[in-house]
């Protein structure tokens, strides 16, 4: 149960650092969160799909651990200092 509320908790700031730096991508605004929407209506349906064929628990882990991996890689590439 704690690890799975790691998980959740890893999971949850990287789903907040995704979102929180959208704006810091390069191009306009509403095509990132457009991009960004549609890519997670896509990845909900394939876990939903995923989850049939599989086990729930090992889905979770999956998808938690990408969302881990891609909030660390936009906390480690993006340059944040505002360049004016």
């Amino acid at each position: 149960m704690s690890a799975l509320t790691v998980i959740w908790i890893s999971s949850a700031f990287g789903f907040y650092v995704i979102n929180f730096m959208v704006r810091h991508f390069p191009g306009s605004f509403t095509t990132n969160l457009s991009v960004m929407y549609s890519a997670d209506i896509i990845v909900s349906l394939c876990t939903g799909l995923l989850v049939t064929y599989s086990k729930p628990k090992n889905v979770l882990f999956a998808f938690s651990l990408i969302m881990v991996l891609s909030g660390l890689s936009i906390l480690i590439v993006c340059d944040f200092e505002d360049k004016k």
